[in-house]
């Protein structure tokens, strides 16, 4: 659970990874597709992710990872102050005019997409400013996320009153230690909820996406590929994708990647941890995956643990030893929760997720 002041927990100021999620009313499955259990909720699940692929193109906030389950949802983001403090004037307007229309008209300001915006639009510092606060605020993805799907749930149910359990929780992942963790975690999650066998079966899940992208990008189809897994952040930070893609550039804020491995290694460990999940006797980490582990700085011994017990130990900070003790400093407290389980998962060997 979070806990503190929110923004003890997200910076706006600078870029950050963070791991927000929610549940739905009372733990309602109010996005379930089990139709022997009441009502076929599936199609809500398309909703959330067909929002998330437009808000990855409007916000200038990366989607890194996310899961949708029948009761709640997973993000894992990072949040980019520097990328929109270069937006022009006019590309802070027009995304936000995509994301707040009637907002826009209501005060007069809308102008359709091949219109010229007027000068007073632009001379508007205040209104620029609050956009491009608002563009790069977490907790204002998360709001309008939230708001728009209850809504529109509400409204299929006749109902009116919450759909969502709370406003959402967040924790900040300090390093790529935590970032990876929690990434398999959340990749996860149709697995351990029995929902799927593999990662590629995993319909509502960014693994699931990922690897229908690399898919078609080894037959070649390359709009295809974008079709599948543009909207999120490519997970290479040397480059996954080819030149090509930056045609993509309104899907997602940036082409920054995520890790400084493969998609097919991170789908490897996926798929490894996946199994030693899904079975009594754990097996071991084969040396390959093992020496990747060590260079991000998790102990490749107690991983499957650290991936399975998660949301057990994981609160607003996570990352290793080292770092949450800086964190802790920076916050002027004396600890934060979770050191003795990151010096037991993490090495401390790693590298701030933000770099």
């Amino acid at each position: 659970m979070a806990s503190g002041p929110r923004r003890d927990t997200i910076d706006k100021s600078e870029v950050g990874v963070y791991h927000c999620y929610n549940r739905c009313v009372r733990g309602e499955s109010l996005l379930r597709e089990d139709l022997t259990k009441g009502p076929d909720y599936d199609r809500r699940k398309d909703w959330l992710l067909e929002m998330l692929i437009f808000f990855s193109g409007i916000f200038s906030i990366e989607i890194l990872k996310y899961a949708i389950m029948d009761n709640h949802l997973h993000l894992i983001v990072r949040n980019r102050p520097d990328l929109i403090r270069k937006w022009p004037k006019s590309k802070v307007l027009r995304r936000a005019m995509k994301l707040f229309p009637e907002a826009f008209r209501r005060r007069g300001w809308y102008v359709e997409p091949g219109e010229r915006l007027p000068n007073s639009l632009l001379e508007n510092e205040k209104l620029i400013a609050e956009m491009r606060d608002r563009l790069s605020d977490i907790s204002w993805l998360m709001k309008v996320l939230q708001e728009r799907i209850a809504r529109r749930c509400n409204c299929e149910d006749e109902v009116s009153g919450h759909f969502w359990a709370s406003r959402f929780q967040s924790e900040r992942l300090l390093d790529d230690a935590a970032v990876l963790a929690c990434s398999l975690y959340v990749d996860l999650n149709w697995i351990r909820a029995g929902k799927a066998d593999r990662p590629e079966k995993s319909k509502y899940t960014s693994a699931g996406r990922r690897i229908r992208g690399l898919k078609a990008r080894r037959k070649k189809r390359q709009r295809e590929g974008i079709q599948q897994d543009g909207f999120l952040a490519p997970l290479n930070v040397l480059g996954d994708y080819p030149n090509e893609d930056l045609a993509a550039e309104d899907l997602r804020a940036s082409n920054k990647g995520i890790f400084e491995m493969t998609l097919e290694i991170y789908l490897s460990l996926l798929d490894t941890v996946g199994r030693m999940l899904r079975t009594d006797k754990r097996g071991a980490i084969p040396d390959h995956l093992a020496s990747v582990l060590e260079r991000v700085g998790i102990r490749p011994e107690y991983f499957a643990d650290c991936v399975e017990t998660y949301g057990r130990w994981a609160r607003r900070m996570v990352g290793a030893e080292n770092t949450l003790r800086q964190q802790a400093e920076k916050l002027k407290q004396k600890w934060l929760q979770g050191v003795s389980q990151a010096s037991h998962f993490f090495t401390g060997e790693t590298t701030a997720a933000e770099s």
